[in-house]
């Protein structure tokens, strides 16, 4: 099941910004978090051959020209004011990609808005069928700002995970440059961990430091709730012998207010 982001204030704080935004603001705003899926995409120059073909923007691809091409609609009216106007905006884009012959894999339409208004959501997912039909696109798909923004939240979840239960990856990399090492890379070291509940003032309470040898990612990343982060006093001084313990504060869990008690 997807990882639901609409409660958090990260989420809540983008939202607010994109929703405000237009035009070009609303298109480099998204760029970035369209990297998240695509991490190669770039965006069309106004005005020039791919703007002009309803192409803001997009990412090469191998099988056909693009892997994907985007346009970003960021409106000013409400949800209850989306209406004909806007869909004759997002109709004339679509068309002006049907009519270039570009195709590409996937065709994203992306707006600053909900989909509530039927007629508004009927009329866009009848013209991308024709996209799909006429094989110009693999696929065809418009979304609103949540379902954007819930793709691009959980892929950074995805990527981020990915990064951190990989063991070792300075060492691999450095494996791959310089060859086989004279001994193995170390994975687990002397290291302490506590829990701790805070709030945004102050620490509530902390558990006792339990002493261990073990990996520090595989230790941070299991069985952890609430906001886990690392505060990490791995050195002292220039030099640290290997074998002298780490102190390793595993997770934190943010709360706006105190709570009953301190959660596992």
């Amino acid at each position: 099941m997807p990882k639901a982001w609409t409660d958090k204030k990260e989420y809540k704080h983008l939202k607010g910004t994109l929703y405000q935004l237009t035009s070009v603001e609303f298109e480099r705003a998204v760029l970035p978090l369209v990297r998240l899926l695509y991490p190669d995409t770039i965006q069309a120059a106004p005005t020039r051959g791919l703007d002009r073909a309803g192409i803001d923007l997009f990412a090469w691809g191998e099988d056909a020209p693009y892997s994907l091409v985007t346009q970003c609609k960021g409106f000013k009216v409400t949800e209850t004011e989306l209406a004909g106007e806007q869909l004759a905006q997002c109709l004339a884009s679509i068309d002006a990609f049907r009519r270039s012959g570009i195709t590409a894999q996937r065709y994203l339409l992306v707006y600053n808005r909900d989909a509530r208004n039927r007629d508004f959501r009927e009329g866009l997912e009848r013209v991308l069928a024709g996209l799909v039909a006429s094989g110009q696109v693999e696929a065809a798909e418009h979304w609103p700002l949540d379902r954007f923004l819930q793709s691009c939240f959980g892929a950074m979840f995805e990527r981020v995970k990915s990064i951190a239960t990989t063991r070792n990856i300075s060492a691999r990399r450095l494996l791959e440059d310089v060859g086989a090492f004279a001994v193995e890379p170390i994975e687990e070291v002397p290291l302490e961990t506590r829990r701790m509940v805070a709030n945004q003032y102050q620490l509530r309470s902390a558990t006792a430091p339990i002493a261990m040898v073990a990996d520090p990612a595989a230790t941070l990343l299991e069985g952890t709730r609430g906001s886990p982060c690392c505060l990490e006093r791995l050195a002292t001084g220039k030099r640290r012998r290997c074998c002298g313990p780490a102190r390793w504060e595993r997770a934190v869990r943010f709360t706006s207010r105190p709570p009953c008690s301190p959660r596992a």
